[in-house]
């Protein structure tokens, strides 16, 4: 929060905020005086250019900003009340690979793995694990890159994890994934599950988006991994609540943004389950 208020007041070089007579001066380096009133007046145009989202972050930033200054009477009335409604957010559906994809991304994958030799092996072990729990698991960037060996648990198919917000939990790996992992796991001393430092989330992001561009000639993340794994199972008739216990969302309107099934796949559902299609 403090970052973006500091953005807000960037443009104007602000270096102190000073009292006068129960009204609030900003002195910019130059020497002038803005005030409050100022700095509202020319606000839809510093924000004009930037996207939705960040726009209701720096508009919610200041609210607060506004409303303590009030609150703690600095100021004789709240200038809060003067800013703009909130921005109305488009909602953004992540790239998401089809079935075929995501063969073809794999197929690339296990290639680089199997044809490795000493020197590369280690790398191409940890870039194959890591987008297993992707993928497989449907984990987040942070949650696959820290997963650690000791953590997996062969007789239940399971993988300890350490979800967003430092929740601890079990999660279920299909069996072939599992059995990919803890062989791999198993077999090699040198990889990052069995190393104390976590692999490092921008390597990742690397090896996706370069593997990507050069076997799919798409541009993705390990996010889109993610975000096929969610679609993936939801086509296949798996139900949101269960999805959203494998992501590992708190709110099921989280994963509602995963529900974005084409015509297609509307109407083939339609066809199949509704009352009066096999009506004769």
């Amino acid at each position: 929060m403090a970052c973006d208020l500091n953005q807000i007041l960037k443009p104007y070089e602000f270096t102190t905020i000073k009292l006068k007579e129960t009204k609030l001066v900003y002195m910019p380096k130059n020497g002038t005086k803005v005030s409050i009133d100022e700095l509202l007046k020319e606000l839809p145009k510093k924000i004009s250019k930037l996207s939705p989202a960040t726009k209701e972050r720096r508009i919610t930033t200041l609210r607060v900003f506004l409303n303590w200054l009030f609150e703690q009477e600095f100021t004789p009335k709240n200038y809060a009340l003067r800013l703009p409604n909130s921005v109305k957010k488009v909602q953004k559906i992540p790239t998401y690979l089809s079935f075929e994809e995501v063969e073809l991304y794999f197929e690339s994958l296990l290639s680089d793995y199997h044809s490795s030799n000493k020197d590369s092996s280690t790398r191409f072990s940890n870039e194959l694990l890591v987008n297993l729990l992707l993928y497989g698991g449907g984990l987040r960037v942070s949650e696959a890159s820290k997963a650690k060996y000791k953590d997996l648990d062969k007789a239940k198919r399971s993988l300890l994890v350490e979800r967003k917000g430092g929740k601890i939990e079990w999660i279920v790996l299909p069996t072939k994934i599992f059995e990919l992992i803890y062989f791999i796991s198993k077999s090699k001393s040198d990889i990052y599950l069995k190393q104390e430092k976590p692999l490092n989330t921008r390597t990742v992001y690397g090896w996706v988006s370069k593997r990507g561009l050069l076997h799919l000639q798409k541009k993705i993340g390990p996010h889109s991994l993610r975000h096929s794994f969610a679609t993936h199972l939801l086509r296949s008739g798996v139900n949101l609540r269960s999805i959203q216990e494998l992501l590992g969302h708190k709110n099921i309107s989280t994963t509602e943004k995963y529900t974005h099934l084409d015509i297609s796949d509307v109407s083939q559902s339609l066809n199949i389950h509704h009352p009066l299609y096999n009506k004769k």
